[in-house]
């Protein structure tokens, strides 16, 4: 498996442009086509927000407001791809992109966030996204409809403006799961470039109920057959957390990218994150590559 195609997806906003540079370093990186998609929202999205007793001639203003701060957001996310593309020599394309070298190109679609930006990662080999509080409503929905309705791996960068390394030194979470083990599999391509990999097992009480020293065996297995070198480690959550002690334990480690299973599950059409996974999002200062 290599990333191929990357998705960067933003919903009718630019307030996370500068995940941008980031992206782009990660599309070099795999000599990947990054597909920079603006999903602009259908005006009749804002009609709930606007109560029933609105005058009628509010409409057209809100609809005039709404389109052209979108055009705004175009030009800003186009002025910022630029300036990625170059700091990151990255070729900016309009049509269908040459394999074999870093390329990008911007396209936007009309309507509904979650939607789009899933149907958009089917035949995408990475998302990236920002978590925290500079995220918007429609780009954290369809961050989560990526990761546990199209399931799709995931990087998610702490903010917009993150110019650190990514996969240079990686930690992966394991406990054995399906979550865990797609998670693996969706960071091959980094485990394989990574001059460093560690496997981390979260156990709660380990003074009183022992080491469960085969957790790994079989993860271990798989990444000698893909001939990849790594180093196991156990850590005791001391009764907190298991997510507190995950990210504590990566960031100690200094690691530049945490791979873990997304844990979640769909109720009809609302989305919902386990506590683990929710922590991670809510408190990573490193990249995070997730998957359900």
């Amino acid at each position: 498996m290599a990333y191929r195609k990357i998705l960067v997806p933003f919903s009718g906003s630019d307030r996370n442009a500068g995940m941008l540079s980031t992206s782009f370093s990660v599309a070099k990186k795999f000599n990947a086509f990054c597909q920079v998609l603006f999903i602009r929202p259908e005006p009749y999205q804002a009609l709930p927000y606007l109560g029933d007793g609105s005058p009628g001639l509010v409409m057209p203003e809100v609809i005039e407001s709404m389109n052209r701060a979108a055009e705004n957001a175009c030009a800003t996310i186009r002025k910022a791809m630029a300036q990625a593309a170059r700091d990151n020599d990255v070729e900016i394309v309009e049509n269908i992109p040459p394999a074999g070298r870093a390329t990008a190109r911007f396209d936007s679609q009309d309507g509904d966030a979650g939607d789009i930006a899933a149907r958009a990662s089917w035949l995408s080999d990475l998302a990236v996204f920002v978590t925290g509080s500079d995220t918007s409503l429609g780009l954290s929905r369809a961050l989560i409809e990526v990761l546990l309705s199209a399931g799709r791996p995931v990087l998610i960068l702490p903010r917009a403006e993150y110019s650190g390394s990514v996969g240079r030194n990686v930690t992966m979470a394991w406990d054995g799961s399906v979550e865990a083990s797609n998670a693996v599999k969706g960071a091959l391509p980094f485990l394989k470039q990574a001059e460093s990999v560690k496997t981390l097992s979260a156990q709660t009480h380990i003074s009183e109920k022992g080491i469960k020293s085969d957790v790994a065996h079989v993860l271990g297995e798989y990444l000698a057959l893909h001939s990849i070198a790594h180093a196991e480690s156990i850590v005791d959550s001391e009764g907190k957390p298991i997510g507190e002690a995950i990210l504590k334990q990566a960031t100690v480690e200094g690691s530049d990218l945490l791979v873990m299973g997304a844990y979640g599950h769909s109720r009809v059409r609302e989305m919902i994150l386990g506590g683990v996974s929710q922590y991670i999002l809510d408190h990573t200062t490193i990249p995070v590559l997730m998957a359900h």
